[in-house]
């Protein structure tokens, strides 16, 4: 009877009218904690899974011997904001729905002045809410992420720091002095939309406005970078990252008084100095703005205390929401309604997908192929209704200016597009990619009012979020 009150009661949480976002933790007995594990999230941004050397560096530096590296994982988005804001709630960015923050001046620090949409609505229940119901102490630490207290609900701590060094140290201290209750830990090292994993060498968006002029001359911006320069200071901010995060990590399980799980990877990735990814037009460099295979293939691999089998997906594709099913099946909770993913320790399911969005753009990873779309919709959130009717206007897909077709195994900077070679492939991964955009991933009716929509397209930011 009890569980089957609990599944009742989030069924209707996930499906009701908006509620109060202070939840009423149930008293610890209502739910046996005895045996529930540690759980910690480690987490950074901007760092890409791919052969460059970055992520092997990184994973030489976490040091602790994972349980499971997960070689195909992807993020829900390439912005870090709404990417935790994914995790955070199991669902894909739209059916949030969520926007990000806006980029640019003092708007992206005044939360009075951001979108209605660039946080968690108050009906869609976050991990921290849900696993404080089963007696669980929280904490959220972030580092160098805008707006990070639109994601801390349900946490019972959150804190936003300044340094890397001191966000790991905070997460510690926060560790040693709990205990007595199970615990969740979400740290996050960002770098403030400044310097891609903290490294001077690799400034963000270093064209600025200007990147949007490539089209009219590849030339017209003046930027240019030494590629080894680049891909070096990219694998030492990685290999700090690790570092710090392997520090957290030695915490984590070194001071836990029960079974412990930890997460390790990042959030999205980012382009360096390719220029190569979607049709004739010349990605911008050092950016995460762009929905490419390089901005949400993340390295992702599990650690532990003690055994535990999840190589059923291992080598397969899985997404950064299967973490919240994947956390609540480990400390024996029943998760809410409507996740969009998929518990990690339980076989892939066939024809395993990997869905992301970002501004004007969708992508979906089936097998070893991408499909990618792009209306052009000027400053354009996902959840714009405008993308959806433009996605499935049949004519409009007989160009060759919205869509693209990669493989990403074989072609990870997507040099080489495959639309007019393989034709058969490309209808059918349309035809998934508006299954999901219309299913799993639809924006909530009712969400998105002529209103909203009307704030969404007069937002003054800058550039794709």
């Amino acid at each position: 009877m009890r569980w089957a009150f609990l599944l009742c009661f989030f069924e209707v949480l996930a499906c009701s009218e908006p509620v109060t976002t202070n939840v009423q933790h149930a008293p610890v007995d209502a739910v046996s904690v005895t045996d529930a594990p540690d759980l910690a999230l480690l987490l950074v941004t901007g760092l890409r899974a791919g052969d460059d050397g970055a992520a092997d560096a990184f994973w030489a530096e976490v040091g602790q011997p994972e349980l499971q590296r997960f070689g195909q994982a992807y993020a829900q988005a390439s912005g870090p904001f709404t990417s935790l804001g994914s995790l955070l709630t199991g669902r894909y960015v739209g059916a949030i729905p969520m926007c990000g923050q806006l980029l640019t001046g003092d708007r992206s620090g005044n939360r009075d002045q951001q979108a209605w949409c660039a946080k968690i609505p108050p009906n869609r229940p976050t991990l921290a809410e849900v696993l404080g119901i089963y007696g669980y102490e929280s904490a959220l630490f972030t580092v160098g992420l805008p707006g990070s207290e639109a994601l801390s609900r349900g946490f019972d701590r959150h804190q936003s720091l300044d340094e890397w060094a001191e966000g790991t140290a905070a997460a510690g201290e926060w560790w040693r002095a709990s205990g007595d209750k199970p615990r969740l830990l979400v740290l996050v090292l960002g770098d403030a939309g400044a310097d891609i994993l903290g490294q001077d060498a690799l400034p963000r968006f270093p064209e600025q406005k200007l990147q949007w002029l490539e089209g009219v001359h590849p030339d017209i911006s003046q930027v240019s970078f030494d590629p080894e320069t680049v891909r070096a200071a990219y694998r030492k901010g990685a290999a700090a990252a690790g570092a710090l995060l392997g520090r957290a990590l030695k915490v984590v399980q070194s001071e836990s008084r029960r079974d412990s799980w930890s997460f390790v990877g990042s959030l999205g990735g980012v382009n360096l100095t390719s220029r190569s990814g979607f049709s004739g037009s010349p990605v911008p460099l050092l950016t995460d703005n762009l929905l490419l295979d390089r901005t949400v293939h993340v390295p992702l691999a599990l650690f532990g205390s003690r055994t535990l089998d999840v190589s059923a997906q291992a080598a397969g594709l899985v997404e950064l929401v299967d973490l919240f099913p994947t956390l609540m099946s480990m400390a024996g909770a029943v998760a809410p309604a409507g996740l969009a993913g998929s518990d990690l320790r339980k076989a892939s399911p066939e024809e395993a997908v990997a869905y992301a969005e970002f501004g004007d753009m969708l992508f979906l990873r089936q097998g070893r192929r991408a499909i990618t779309f792009r209306c052009t919709l000027h400053n354009a959130t996902s959840l714009d209704p405008g993308i959806t009717s433009r996605l499935l206007d049949d004519q409009a897909a007989l160009g060759t200016e919205l869509y693209a077709l990669h493989d990403v195994v074989t072609d990870p900077m997507q040099r080489h597009e495959l639309r007019g070679e393989q034709p058969a492939v490309f209808n059918a991964m349309r035809k998934r990619l508006i299954s999901l955009r219309t299913g799993a991933a639809a924006i909530p009716k009712g969400e998105v009012s002529p209103e909203r929509l009307w704030q969404l397209r007069m937002a003054p930011s800058d550039g794709y979020w």
